[in-house]
């Protein structure tokens, strides 16, 4: 149905796994290897768990050709089968009781027990590994197009949002062929780099991969992307284009993304320890070996091939397979970034995150909300004062414009709710600090527009403006009805 995936041994190896020895050579070899893994997951979402035993077209998916033609196995038939002819030929000494013969197995009930809880405690380990780097590789993805979502809905210029998306895609493949030997530069980031137009053959983004040696830095490999885009996102605050909101939620969700890919690497080096896998298959196999000598002695010369063979035979088979293929698909499961097809797509994952995210940074508003956007108060404040419009530009970002309204007379910039990041997070000041400008009339209405947003503001500016008009016949001192109107963001 596929084609052949060409693999040669790994050379680089930080961490050298049991599945991740042989790696794709190049980078259509890895592109195969990754549509077997999803028409494995295809198929395991089609199977009927009541009929799946009857599909043995796909027998190479699942784990008995590797346990039956692996030597555990073979041992244990040899046992059997030794002790079996052994016991026919009457080379086992039999007490007078016939019965005695062929109740051999009690002396493994206690066995079964530890064994039993061996092998469950592994393979849930197992499990619970796979399902933990699984999460964090999502985590991951998934930060990178909420990450895209709040900087294209901003008022960054398209150059520095397409930087963004660039160094966030570059940070989640490089930390893949970082963390896995199964992932080189030559057979995933080039290819997909080349595809999607992530770096060219002279920028700095290619200049600084050769320098850092991806394969081998570790974190460093995507630390440094998620900096420049830390960086850059932080500029563009301090430039007024982007919101105190914006840019907490960019920042959680890097920080996010940058502890996914962590977590991974964390857990390519905390593993079950070895003392204990050890113990497990030791104990597995000698109990298997124990239950073949005691199923052959149940061939004595009297009894029928059905009872002293055939059954015996049976039982011991199908033990043997439940708990080696427990052994196995623990084994394959507790790394999933490895070579295995039952590993994680992680080519699927870092190709649709190019594409999904590159579609939301180059998506087209609606006529309507481009319209609203004419009369849309700044992106860095809730309510905007009156000496500003806001116009379209071509690329779809807000820009303010001062000759929309005549010249008025100016307001003090901490009266307003825009301004730079600095007054933005110094107005998020905790309410013990707050209680402290309780006496300053102009402090007092910061704290009140910051807390009840553009509505609150307007409302509470409009309820000023009729007081002032109402004491304007007591107190001639009061400013003008004109100057009045300048200064009322409803007035325009």
């Amino acid at each position: 149905m596929h084609k052949s995936v060409h693999r040669r041994r790994a050379e680089k190896q930080l961490i050298n796994d049991a599945d991740s020895r042989n790696v794709p050579v190049a980078y259509v070899d890895t592109v195969q290897a990754d549509k077997r893994r999803k028409h494995l997951l295809l198929l395991t979402r089609r199977a009927d768990p009541l009929f799946a035993v009857f599909d043995f077209r796909h027998i190479t998916y699942t784990a008995l050709p590797r346990v039956l033609t692996s030597l555990n196995m073979f041992i244990i038939m040899a046992t059997f089968a030794a002790t079996a002819v052994t016991s026919r030929y009457g080379y086992w000494i039999y007490t007078e009781d016939a019965n005695a013969a062929r109740d051999d197995g009690d002396a493994v009930v206690g066995m079964e027990l530890l064994v039993t809880f061996n092998l469950v405690f592994y393979f849930g380990y197992c499990y619970n590994r796979f399902w933990q780097q699984a999460e964090l590789a999502f985590q991951a993805k998934n930060a990178i197009s909420a990450v895209c979502s709040l900087v294209r809905a901003s008022s960054m210029a398209d150059e520095d949002v397409t930087n963004v998306w660039k160094w966030l895609n570059l940070a989640h493949i490089t930390g893949y062929v970082g963390l896995s030997p199964v992932y080189t530069r030559v057979n995933l980031l080039e290819g997909i780099s080349k595809d999607h137009d992530l770096m060219g053959r002279r920028s700095y983004e290619r200049k600084r991969i050769d320098e850092l040696d991806i394969e081998a830095s570790g974190p460093l490999s995507y630390g440094e992307f998620m900096v420049w885009v830390l960086t850059s996102i932080e500029q563009n605050a301090h430039a007024g284009r982007i919101s105190v909101a914006t840019l907490e939620n960019c920042q959680a969700m890097i920080l996010a993304m940058r502890a996914g890919l962590t977590g991974l690497f964390d857990l390519q080096t905390h593993v079950i320890p070895f003392c204990y896998v050890h113990l497990a298959a030791l104990l597995t196999n000698s109990y298997l070996i124990v239950t073949a000598i005691a199923k052959g002695r149940l061939c004595a010369p009297d009894s029928t091939w059905g009872r002293g063979l055939v059954f015996p035979l049976c039982a011991l088979f199908f033990l043997s397979i439940s708990c080696l293929c427990l052994i196995e698909i623990g084994g394959r499961m507790q790394n999933p970034l490895g070579a295995d097809e039952e590993d994680l797509p992680v080519h699927h994952f870092v190709e649709r995150t190019c594409v999904t995210t590159k579609a939301l940074i180059d998506y087209k508003p609606p006529p309507s909300l481009r319209k609203a956007a004419l009369t849309a108060p700044s992106p860095t404040s809730a309510c905007a004062g009156p000496e500003s419009s806001y116009t379209v530009n071509p690329s779809y970002s807000i820009t303010p414009t001062t000759d929309a309204l005549p010249a008025a007379e100016p307001v003090p910039e901490a009266s307003r709710c825009g301004g730079s990041i600095e007054e933005q997070l110094s107005r998020r000041s905790p309410p013990a600090q707050r209680s402290k400008m309780a006496g300053d009339p102009l402090s007092a209405s910061t704290s009140e527009c910051s807390s009840r947003g553009g509505g609150g503001f307007m409302a509470s500016m409009s309820a000023r403006l009729s007081q002032r008009k109402s004491k304007r016949h007591h107190d001639p001192d009061l400013p003008s009805t004109a100057e009045s109107t300048m200064m009322d963001p409803l007035s325009v």
